[in-house]
């Protein structure tokens, strides 16, 4: 066998050895140690609340070479809002609210992670709710919780007001001027198969 020959088949029986990243690791979001909490400030004190989700989810194919090659899916089923005894007032309004709408699940599926500096990442997607598809990009804080990779975490903290809000809320929007709301999750990914 000549050495050109032979080096082709040396190199062809290499190439998996020397693949450009390895491949993606699917993490399955952790509920037992996730939260997503939200919470509202108004002049009217009735639209004044505080409160969590029960029931939510989602995963996350992270790249080990690099979390900017990742992709995170998450859904919410908005429905299991739910807020403290002394609040039932705004538990109904929130009800009344969500009753108007046949869809009560949103969903996120990322498109693209950006880094922006030390744990912090600008995430580009797609979220879905009443059965619209819009843009988003969220600001999250992904840390990993061991050099192994074996969790990740991913940390939202965000606030919004009632201003720019779709069409199908406006009745909602004007009866809650002035409002500001906030929202933070913790959530936590681990592979497929841990606790």
């Amino acid at each position: 066998m000549r050495l050109r020959e032979t080096l082709a088949i040396t190199l062809a029986l290499l190439a998996p050895l020397c693949s450009s990243h390895a491949a993606p690791i699917r993490q399955v979001l952790v509920r037992p140690a996730s939260s997503i909490t939200f919470g509202v400030r108004a002049p009217n004190p009735a639209l004044t609340m505080n409160g969590s989700f029960r029931e939510f989810g989602g995963s996350v194919s992270l790249d080990p070479d690099s979390i900017t090659r990742s992709q995170i899916e998450l859904s919410l089923a908005l429905s299991s809002a739910q807020l403290p005894p002394d609040q039932l007032l705004q538990a109904v309004f929130i009800q009344t609210a969500l009753s108007r709408f046949p869809q009560k699940s949103s969903t996120f599926q990322s498109t693209e992670i950006e880094h922006v500096e030390n744990d912090t990442y600008l995430v580009h997607g797609t979220y879905s709710w009443m059965n619209k598809r819009k843009q988003a990009s969220v600001p999250v804080e992904i840390t990993k919780a061991t050099p192994s990779l074996t969790e990740i975490r991913l940390l939202l903290d965000g606030s919004f007001t009632n201003k720019g809000v779709p069409p199908e809320f406006s009745n909602l929007a004007e009866s809650a001027h002035g409002a500001r709301g906030w929202s933070k999750a913790l959530l936590v990914f681990r592979p497929s198969g841990r606790s």
